[in-house]
């Protein structure tokens, strides 16, 4: 598994830049799968991971818990890209609304945008 730090001043300037919707369709008690979308067509899927999940089988390598752990303690959240795609790392094993909720805050902070421009919407199932 290829897995990199992400820089969020490396990410699009949009996601600080207006309303920004975040939606999240596909969710599994460790791993959140969703888009941030603009108003005007912008795109950005991403993920959502308890990287403390263990098993069946580890949801992160041990040497990205201890990075993940040290920005949550600091108000942040570790962005990493997993083969392509944007995670937001967060500790803990599950992911109720209210963590995703927190992550989505944090991940606006990094991206320079108020949280209060950002929109979780939840689908469902």
């Amino acid at each position: 598994m290829r897995i990199r730090e992400v820089d969020p001043f490396d990410l699009p300037d949009w996601l600080s830049a207006g309303p920004i919707t975040c939606t999240v369709a596909e969710i599994d008690p460790a791993r959140v799968s969703g888009r941030f979308s603009a108003l005007d067509g912008g795109e950005v899927d991403s993920q959502i991971w308890a990287i403390d999940r263990a098993y069946p089988s580890a949801v992160l390598p041990d040497q990205w818990r201890t990075p993940a752990h040290r920005a949550w303690s600091h108000g942040q959240v570790l962005l990493i890209d997993v083969e392509g795609t944007l995670v937001l790392a967060v500790p803990g094993v599950t992911l109720p609304a209210e963590e995703i909720l927190h992550a989505v805050a944090r991940f606006a902070n990094a991206v320079g945008a108020a949280p209060r421009d950002y929109l979780v919407a939840i689908a469902a199932r």
